[in-house]
């Protein structure tokens, strides 16, 4: 145990309320400071809409070891698998995950943020400041100087250790960052996006299908939507800053809705207040963040999106946020109260995967806006479930690996790429679309495997 040790987290969003509660859970005392405020209890949204979380296997392994992950599945969505919608065909592909109900659990980021800050509260040892900017660390120290943002009034506290969990805008890592603590780069997206809403009033249609992940791939651009537990759908518009259609181009509500008549005409009917929703706010930006080190003085250490953003489209982004936890966990429980060996191996064991992980993440942006459009994608998602009841153990889908193990990111990477050329050397077999499904398809699956 560590005594009554204090910590001191910069953010409460979906990491700082998770980190804190393992903290806690580990005898330390914990301060949580928040810039947004607190209002009716409950944590005042950014402003922003944003697309919804998906929690997958890994992030459940972090709940699950402080118990939590029964309380977020009885209230998120299981999605178990794609359903597209192709402009050229009326009828929808349903393409599922896996052979066992595989699911990924689908809620707005707002309501499991409320769920964790709610859980962290009960704990004794966890207190949360609302209003709290952060405007400067001191990382020798450590200490972390904070201005009130309705009072103006400037703070200073300082703890045995500070953690930036402040997001991918993060103050904490700007500030290290200034004073030459570390280095760090952002890579934004030539898209962005915007959100939309269905209403739970709706009930016809494709929107009856409440249980995957809706796609509408359109090439350079895109629409994902997200079913809620109150039956409304959140959507994810996704558009390139510039170019046609783009965000630069729809200006106006007659643009909007030549957009949505050409390209997503089973939508429009079901999305009553779309111009209100997309010109409320401006377009949401999606970036990579990369920094070296997350660590400075071994007392101030970045976690999440703080030190490792990635696009949302693997739908990661959370899940390692969340395994930072966990990793970080072991660490203390190997290291005890040796911060500057806990955060160095931290560290050590997390960068390189999440560096992966935004890697992939990147990639599979154009996975879903591109390739699932694709025939070929379609027969490659069965081929791949077929592999699966065939030869358990030998995984050639990426997308399970990375979200239905708990392999790390880099081993999951490095299982697909042993047996990746089953797959390979079945999609290149002529005629594969009409002939996928056939006996002579399942014999040279068994020799591929035996012959590895």
């Amino acid at each position: 145990m560590a005594g009554r040790e204090k910590v001191i987290i910069v953010g409460a969003g979906l990491v700082g309320s998770l980190l804190a509660i393992y903290l806690a859970r580990r005898g330390y005392d914990v301060d949580v400071y928040e810039k947004r405020s607190m209002i009716d209890g409950n944590v005042v949204a950014t402003g922003k809409p944003s697309v919804n979380i998906t929690v997958s296997q890994r992030g459940f392994r972090a709940l699950d070891k402080l118990g939590l992950g029964d309380t977020i599945r009885r209230v998120a969505v299981p999605l178990f698998g794609r359903t597209l919608h192709l402009l050229d065909n009326r009828e929808l592909i349903v393409l599922p995950y896996g052979n066992r109900q595989e699911a990924l659990y689908s809620l707005p980021r707002q309501q499991l943020n409320m769920l964790l800050f709610n859980m962290a509260s009960q704990q004794r040892e966890i207190r949360f400041a609302f209003d709290e900017k952060c405007t400067d660390i001191e990382a020798c120290v450590p200490a972390v100087i904070l201005q009130n943002t309705k009072t103006g009034v400037v703070t200073k506290k300082s703890a045995s250790v500070v953690f930036g969990a402040d997001g991918a805008f993060s103050t904490v890592r700007s500030q290290l960052q200034n004073k030459h603590y570390l280095r760090s780069s952002q890579r934004f997206m030539g898209d962005g996006y915007k959100s939309l809403t269905v209403p739970n009033t709706v009930d016809a249609g494709w929107t009856k299908g409440k249980n995957t992940l809706h796609v509408w791939p359109r090439g350079h651009y895109m629409l994902l939507g997200f079913p809620n537990s109150d039956r409304s759908f959140t959507l994810f518009l996704q558009l390139p800053f510039q170019g046609e259609p783009s965000f630069e181009s729809i200006r106006n509500a007659h643009k909007l809705h030549q957009l949505l008549t050409s390209a997503f005409p089973d939508v429009l009917p079901y999305v009553p207040t779309y111009a209100e929703e997309y010109f409320r706010t401006s377009p949401n930006t999606m970036v990579t963040v990369n920094t070296a080190p997350w660590s400075a003085h071994g007392r101030v250490a970045l976690i999440g999106d703080a030190a490792h953003a990635i696009v949302p489209h693997y739908g990661q982004g959370a899940n390692a946020g969340f395994e930072d936890c966990l990793i970080l966990d072991e660490c203390m429980q190997m290291h005890g109260t040796n911060w500057s060996k806990i955060l160095a191996l931290y560290e050590h064991l997390r960068k390189p995967n999440t560096d992966a992980m935004a890697a992939l993440a990147l990639e599979h942006a154009v996975t879903l806006r591109e390739k699932t459009k694709d025939s070929l994608f379609q027969v490659q998602n069965e081929l791949e479930r077929k592999i699966a009841r065939m030869y358990p153990e030998r995984p050639v889908s990426l997308h399970s690996l990375l979200s239905f193990t708990n392999e790390t990111y880099l081993d999951a990477i490095d299982i697909y790429n042993k047996n990746r050329h089953i797959i390979d050397s079945i999609m290149r077999k002529e005629n594969i679309e009409k002939e996928w499904a056939r006996e002579e398809i399942e014999m040279f699956i068994h020799r591929l495997v035996h012959e590895a």
